[in-house]
């Protein structure tokens, strides 16, 4: 019975004590203050989600939109100034402003928009962007082509401004398309540019890509796609790589097989008779007329070409001797081209002048160079640029230049009985730099060098190699005078096939 009490006694005392310590909360002041609302700002307040920088502007192409992420509290009304012409910019659900630049050549080039919200009382708090549409007309803007991986991507355009800003893509920003699988060659005529690629809409590994297709015309202004002409409707043609446009009905395209003429008008494709052979190499265009040359065929010396829109054959131009081998060919002026070479006359490799009079053309003059003017394939007008006088051209990885002076046929020292043979050059010929010691992954060249014909600068494109290594790769800036790269833009290219310039017209 003792036992019995005392575990009684103590089973009370647990529950006295469980019933004070258990119920203790309920009595807590702390514990039981409810806990305040949080307080709502009344306050106006206004930002864009991601920050704007005050002194930049955003570059738009024409007709393309740019969406702003509106973050505002306490706003009555978000409203915006007025746009600049062409422009158009408008608020959406209260938290996005929507701006569209203008379409058309007509139109302001700069729109600073202000984003006014109104609060209680009258209250404002204003938020300002800048935007910039770029057109394509400068004269001192740049365009680098680009071919693609033929078996995953299709071409691609990219524009330097004046200023230095690289837009990607462009052609596909403008037209919401894409040009040809391996775009190889563009050209300026009038108010367009005109594109061809190697396979346009058909992968060549098999099925299609969705582009515009083989041979594309555009507005130079805006690059709005003016007409497109798909693989099936060029299928006479075969891996084509360069064109010239004569007038807009003539449009002269080198393949594997030799120049086609086209028009676009009456879709109309002519093989040029006589045309075997043709180089892949850019052509050049003087007087309505176009020229390129043909490799070696049957022990018979290379030939210079032309072709006109009246003609169905290709001309052989006589210039009163052979070509022993012909390496590149360059535009100097609207009379006159260069061609480099060895002549069976000079026995050496020569640069020379020729002016055109319409109908045939005369040497003008000649300089004696060190070495052939060569590229990976043996032909090098890519290899090759001028603007007038200056010549610049690449021998291996060496960018050299020369000054061709009219009428001069310019000679080289004698040589001593210490000159390196393979080292001899003319004391007139220049070294500018190497190109592979511009920087660590400038390990190919490719597709050569161009000179801007309004600044005189250069720019060449370099990739760190094949494979996956062609997604590192720089555009160069080079300035001919102090022998320095002055910029360079890094990744932006995929297997470039040239550098081009818009014509000052």
């Amino acid at each position: 019975m003792k036992k019995q009490s005392k575990l009684a006694c103590t089973l009370l005392i647990l529950c006295t004590t469980f019933a004070w310590t258990g119920c203790s909360d309920d009595d807590d002041p702390i514990r039981n203050t409810p806990t305040p609302e949080p307080e709502v700002s009344k306050d106006l307040s206004l930002a864009w989600r991601d920050p704007i920088a005050a002194d930049s502007a955003a570059l738009l192409v024409p007709g393309e939109n740019d969406t702003l992420v509106v973050r505002a509290a306490n706003a009555t009304a978000l409203t915006l100034n007025e746009a600049a012409e062409g422009w158009k910019a408008v608020v959406k659900d209260d938290s996005l402003v929507i701006v569209t630049a203008p379409a058309e050549v007509k139109g302001a080039d700069k729109f600073d928009l202000t984003l006014t919200a109104t609060g209680e009382g009258d209250k404002t708090l204003t938020l300002k962007a800048a935007f910039r549409r770029i057109l394509f007309d400068d004269p001192k803007g740049v365009f680098v082509l680009n071919e693609g991986n033929m078996s995953n991507e299709t071409g691609t355009l990219l524009y330097i401004t004046p200023e230095g800003e690289l837009i990607d893509s462009i052609y596909a920003r403008v037209n919401g398309s894409l040009l040809g699988n391996v775009t190889q060659d563009m050209k300026f005529y009038g108010d367009n540019v005109y594109f061809i690629s190697q396979n346009g809409n058909k992968a060549p590994l098999g099925g299609e890509f969705q582009t515009d297709g083989m041979l594309i015309i555009a507005n130079r202004h805006t690059m709005k796609r003016v007409q497109a002409f798909t693989y099936e409707e060029m299928k006479d043609l075969k891996w084509p790589t360069h064109i010239a446009v004569v007038d807009e009905n003539t449009i002269f395209i080198r393949d594997s097989k030799g120049v086609w003429k086209f028009n676009p008008t009456s879709k109309e494709l002519t093989f040029m008779e006589g045309s075997e052979k043709a180089v892949k190499q850019p052509f050049v265009v003087l007087q309505g007329k176009a020229f390129t040359f043909s490799s070696k065929q049957s022990g018979v010396s290379m030939s210079l070409l032309s072709f006109d829109a009246a003609s169905t054959k290709a001309t052989k131009v006589s210039v009163g001797y052979d070509f022993k081998k012909l390496n590149a060919i360059g535009y100097r002026d609207e009379n006159s081209l260069y061609v480099a070479g060895v002549f069976d006359y000079l026995r050496q490799p020569h640069l020379c002048c020729f002016n055109f009079d319409g109908s045939r053309l005369a040497e003008d003059g000649n300089v004696y160079i060190g070495a052939p003017i060569e590229s990976r394939n043996g032909f090098a007008s890519s290899w090759f640029t001028s603007k007038d006088d200056e010549v610049y051209y690449l021998v291996g990885s060496m960018l050299s230049h020369v000054t061709y002076k009219a009428g001069e046929k310019l000679k080289p020292k004698t040589k001593g009985p210490d000159d390196d043979s393979k080292t001899f050059k003319a004391s007139y010929e220049d070294e500018l730099l190497g190109v592979y010691d511009l920087g660590d992954n400038a390990s190919i060249i490719y597709n050569g060098v161009a000179i801007h014909p309004v600044t005189g600068e250069i720019y060449l494109n370099t990739l760190k190699g094949f494979g996956e290594n062609y997604k590192t790769n720089n555009i160069w800036r080079i300035d001919p005078e102090k022998k320095v790269s002055t910029r360079t833009w890094e990744n932006h290219t995929a297997f470039p096939a040239g550098i081009f310039f818009n014509p000052q017209k």
